[in-house]
């Protein structure tokens, strides 16, 4: 048994303080560069870290930075945990120099905190700073360029180090498209996650029947999803949030191919934005299986009408479009007129409220939408429209439902992609047949009457039937 006292004072906090359970994860941190974990809530993840972290500064000159959410819950969260590692021990504690927004230790090591509420306290995260262990906790709950603050801010101040640290944590936010999810998947695959649910909790008996009854009652039972995602970790979007719920099942309209018809007639429906996303879906119906095909998105922004035009025309040239209806969300009729006439693109806008009232158009058409995702009449190209997919899937409302939630992830936007297709299912011609009249010469059970396309001009029904011209 050691000795706490003794511990405390040669920098072996973590041996002493923490449970069995919590030390699987210390060693993880002692001996990998990247620790990304995944644990139910009050289990205890930043008492694990910290203790690691205090170890590491007591003994060694480190520059340590923690960020959490914002910095004013980084400074909460860091208080209440520094006081109860050092209850009994407060002469051990770093100290606080406001000057340098640090805790310094004797060694020398000192912790910055920081945030990520806004662009602000990312900027004073420490963009050209420098840190050898970098501790982002509740990562999941950043709502502010996450990605960005992760890769561009952050990573680069490890880059100077021979040993540097990374370590990340959360519990499963909503948000299925935030940078976290990302961060885990890659975790997993290298090896590098901790994963500790209520349920292995329960087994080693740190978590009791009774206290387990009790987080039950507080969340509404096993089959929440506040339980399935807090304590089960498991990664599950807010169903009763889902714009469009049915398309969770990505397999009712996901395809990996899909088999161009002989004749079609090509549509294009736009949702126009610049700081969101500027979104163009090309589509057809496939008249014999009454299917809607989506085959090609474009989503950007920020882009002008000069490069919007000029991508859309390559796209439109690589499909082999020859003629096209584009019908374009009303709200920029300014960039609807340049594209018509200026750049001789013709689009025509949607009249939202012919069908409907313009006040609830995007309801009407968002509900056709999932009708029909869930009856498999929507058919989408995934490897050519993978921000459609994701917001099919993973789009969720405010929780007014007022509006679409803004997810932070730059292939969500403001769902334009969801919206444009909600346009083109509810505004395309889904009983135009695109296939050729039949000859009247040509007899019911002739099927050779069907031209391939582009030898239209090239070949008469009578050269296909073998009949010679009088």
């Amino acid at each position: 048994m050691i000795d706490k006292e003794w511990a405390y004072n040669n920098g072996f906090i973590a041996p002493v303080y923490l449970r069995d359970d919590q030390l699987k994860l210390y060693l993880m941190l002692l001996s990998m560069p990247t620790v990304i974990s995944m644990v139910h809530r009050r289990w205890g993840k930043t008492t694990t870290y910290f203790s690691y972290i205090f170890d590491e500064c007591k003994n060694a000159l480190h520059t340590v930075r923690y960020l959490a959410p914002t910095q004013k819950l980084a400074h909460e969260i860091y208080g209440v945990i520094e006081n109860h590692i050092f209850k009994g021990h407060e002469n051990m504690k770093p100290k606080w120099y406001n000057q340098d927004g640090a805790y310094y230790f004797k060694s020398g090591s000192k912790i910055i905190i920081n945030g990520g509420k806004d662009q602000g306290e990312i900027d004073k995260a420490g963009r050209g700073g420098e840190a050898d262990i970098i501790y982002v906790d509740e990562f999941g709950f950043f709502r502010h360029k996450a990605e960005y603050l992760l890769t561009s801010v952050l990573s680069p101040q490890l880059d100077t180090f021979p040993d540097p640290k990374l370590f990340i944590t959360s519990t499963v936010p909503e948000d299925l498209t935030h940078e976290f999810i990302n961060q885990v998947a890659l975790a997993d695959e290298g090896g590098y996650l901790f994963k500790h649910t209520i349920d292995d909790s329960l087994r080693n008996g740190t978590v009791s029947q009774a206290k387990h009854k009790a987080i039950l009652d507080r969340v509404g039972g096993l089959e929440s999803d506040a339980y399935k995602r807090e304590y089960q970790c498991l990664l599950i979007p807010p169903k009763d949030r889902l714009v469009i719920p049915e398309a969770l099942d990505d397999s009712l309209y996901a395809k990996t191919e899909i088999i161009q018809p002989p004749y079609l007639n090509w549509c294009c429906f736009i949702d126009m934005a610049l700081k969101d996303l500027f979104a163009a879906l090309y589509m057809y119906i496939d008249f014999r299986r009454n299917k809607l095909c989506v085959v090609k998105e474009y989503a950007a922004n920020y882009k002008t009408t000069k490069e919007i035009v000029e991508n859309l025309k390559v796209i439109e040239s690589e499909l082999g479009i020859e003629s096209i209806i584009r019908r374009a969300d009303n709200s920029n009729l300014q960039q609807i007129f340049d594209m018509t006439n200026d750049y001789k693109f013709p689009v025509t806008p949607i009249i939202k409220s012919s069908k409907s009232s313009t006040e609830g158009f995007r309801e009407s058409v968002i509900n056709e939408l999932r009708i029909n995702v869930g009856t498999g009449q929507i058919e989408i190209l995934k490897a050519a429209c993978p921000k459609l997919c994701k917001q099919l899937k993973y789009g969720i409302w405010k929780e007014n439902r007022a509006d679409f939630e803004r997810q932070k992830n730059d292939d969500m936007g403001h769902l334009d992609c969801l919206m444009a297709l909600a346009y083109g299912n509810y505004m395309i011609d889904w009983k135009k047949n695109p296939y050729p009249i039949i000859p009247t010469h040509v007899k019911e059970n002739e099927h050779s009457y069907f031209i391939r396309p582009g030898l239209e001009k090239d070949i008469s029904f009578d050269t296909m039937l073998g009949r010679k011209k009088n």
